[in-house]
């Protein structure tokens, strides 16, 4: 094909349309008497500006979000990182429309678009030329302030949008926001490391009901001390760093141990980690299944030990049992393969739990448990009046102890607290339960507490926890 037939072939297309609607002082084409006369620019450059207009109009719907027009998510990084190249003064700032899942089941996914796409038109007018303001998606804003020192000004322009849109409904949305706010000097890194970490404290600050953190140095510091502590904490679960202490039960009329409580003690650089510390990582994480595994085998391991120890086969060893334990499927078969495996006399063994196990599932628990105690398996309930049930509860829990919790024990010489227990005492006994008081350290409390009607002992007064080989029977 000779070069006009190409020309001709080019006229005929639909391309040239497009192209007869570009105007320039170059003049790219003349269309006369039916023929084109082609100035300055060839075939291939009109080709090429085609292509290049179609690339243009593919990126910016790459980049930007066809709801708001902002900068998407991936045009946003590339702004971001761009600026931190320049300086390390900026701030990131992400902005979460809270409630948003209401408004839009209450008014319509369409008015949710809307006003998705009328914030980010009025963040665009009302925020400071000084940041780069981006849409992430769902109802998350993102903005990079370019001076730290006038994030206060951002916030408050941010907070004044949010109002201001809020008027303009008949009926008001009250719209108010989850906001954080990180300044980029804390740490070298690009806008991914900057995201995953305000997006890590969005999450954070959305469970604590908070509406703004601003993390400075000290709590970056703090934070990176704290992922230190996690990472190992749940590597403890696999190399097994974990020792067990025992806390005697003692009654107090004869001075006789009826029972031990098994604890797990963790150290890092020979400092103990409070378990109200290691417990909660370990649920967040998911490994406090494994965890709550290897204390059962530990503990079953132990149990010859605690014979000759005590010269006594009869005692009771208690085991804390977590929620997450009691929610898997597998944990009587679990239960059941341990008993093959030890040989143990599970009614010498008392599952531990919280009152809090029966809020999300009370029938499935109850069911649970009463497979468990078909094994032999006793049950008590730890840390009681701290949590969900009644007194009237009591009755119908298919449990065998309450423990009453230290919070009661320490102020137990105060008449109407006194009250209070002695009630607790009252109906756990009409129940025919045992009754163990946890975390008694002086002989005061002891006595009050046998006058009511306890007379099994748990705490310092008594015993501390200790491990197997530095127990010393009398």
């Amino acid at each position: 094909m000779d070069a006009r037939t190409k020309h001709e072939t080019f006229l005929d297309s639909g391309i040239l349309k497009k192209i007869q609607s570009v105007k320039n002082d170059d003049s790219i084409i003349n269309a006369a008497n039916g023929t084109a006369i082609i100035k300055q620019k060839s075939y291939f450059d009109f080709q090429y500006e085609l292509l290049h207009d179609k690339y243009k109009n593919l990126v910016d719907r790459i980049y930007a979000n066809e709801l708001t027009v902002l900068p998407n998510r991936r045009k946003f990084e590339v702004l971001m990182n761009k600026a931190l190249l320049k300086d390390m003064n900026g701030i990131l700032v992400l902005v979460d429309i809270k409630n948003f899942n209401q408004i839009n089941f209450h008014h319509g996914i369409t008015f949710g678009d809307q006003l998705i796409e009328k914030i980010g038109t009025c963040f665009q007018r009302n925020v400071s030329d000084e940041s780069i303001i981006g849409y992430l998606g769902g109802n998350t804003f993102s903005f990079y302030c370019l001076r730290c020192d006038s994030h206060e000004e951002l916030l408050l322009e941010i907070g004044k949008v949010l109002k201001t849109i809020s008027n303009d409904f008949a009926d008001k949305l009250y719209l108010k926001a989850t906001t954080v706010a990180i300044p980029v000097n804390i740490m070298r890194g690009c806008f991914e490391d900057y995201y995953k970490l305000a997006d890590h404290l969005l999450k954070r600050i959305k469970k604590e009901d908070k509406e703004l953190l601003y993390f400075d140095h000290k709590q970056y510091a703090e934070e990176i001390t704290r992922r230190k502590l996690v990472d190992y904490v749940n590597e403890s679960v696999e190399k097994m760093k974990y020792t067990m202490v025992y806390q005697e039960k003692i009654d107090s009329t004869t001075g006789k141990v009826v029972g031990l409580e098994a604890l797990a003690r963790l150290k890092k650089n020979n400092v103990f980690i409070s378990p109200n510390v290691f417990i909660p990582i370990l649920e967040q994480s998911g490994a406090i299944v494994d965890f709550g595994t290897n204390v059962l085998e530990m503990v079953f391991n132990d149990m010859n030990t605690i014979d000759e120890k005590y010269s006594d086969s009869s005692i009771t060893v208690s085991i804390n049992i977590s929620p997450s334990q009691l929610k898997n499927d597998n944990f009587v078969n679990q239960i059941r393969e341990l008993i093959d495996t030890y040989k143990i006399d599970m009614t010498r063994i008392e599952f531990e739990i919280t009152e809090n196990v029966f809020i999300d599932n009370f029938t499935g628990c109850n069911e649970l448990i009463v497979q468990l105690k078909e094994l032999g398996v006793k049950f008590a309930i730890d840390d009681f009046g701290t949590g969900y049930s009644s007194l009237k509860y009591i009755s119908i829990l298919p449990i065998d102890t309450l423990k009453i919790d230290k919070s009661f024990i320490d102020i137990i010489s105060e008449e109407k607290d006194k009250a209070v227990v002695k009630a607790i005492i009252d109906v756990a006994k009409a129940s025919k339960l045992n009754i163990v008081a946890e975390g008694v350290e002086t002989i005061r409390q002891v006595e009050i507490l046998s006058d009511l009607g306890c007379t099994i002992i748990q705490g310092y007064v008594y015993s501390h926890p200790q491990r197997l080989n530095e127990v010393d029977v009398i």
